[in-house]
């Protein structure tokens, strides 16, 4: 929470916290991290808009040249998904870290109707729940 003691920590404190989390969890080693950087907001939710395509559009074609950005949840993905969805697009992005693959920014079609029948199967496999079941 805002002013709260994690909030106020300094951005060097908050890396080396991720840096550290993510050697625990087995997802790199922590000397191979070169940097990191902290945004904090403290109200951070999409605005839906009569320009929202529009502008998201504007933001994700931007995001394209980044081959090694991985979007993910709600406010990676620039969408006030449920939260089946938020995890599953974390889930994604570590597969394609770990298979070395680039993503596709383009996540306006995270909503379709064949990226949710998509994650559907996911969530059995993996066995997790709808929440809204």
């Amino acid at each position: 929470f805002v002013g709260g003691e994690f909030w106020n920590k300094s951005e060097e404190e908050l890396v080396e916290i991720g840096r550290q989390e993510l050697d625990k969890i087995g997802i790199v080693k922590a000397a191979d991290i070169v940097d990191g950087m902290v945004m904090k907001t403290s109200e951070a939710y999409p605005v839906y808009d009569a320009n929202y395509q529009e502008h998201l559009s504007a933001v994700l074609d931007y995001l394209e040249q980044f081959s090694n950005l991985q979007l993910m949840g709600r406010n990676g993905m620039h969408r006030y998904n449920n939260m089946d969805i938020a995890m599953l697009s974390a889930w994604e992005a570590v597969d394609k870290i770990f298979a070395c693959e680039n993503m596709d920014s383009k996540v306006t079609a995270a909503t379709s109707k064949a990226r949710e029948k998509r994650n559907m199967k996911l969530r059995r496999q993996r066995g997790v729940r709808s929440a809204s079941r």
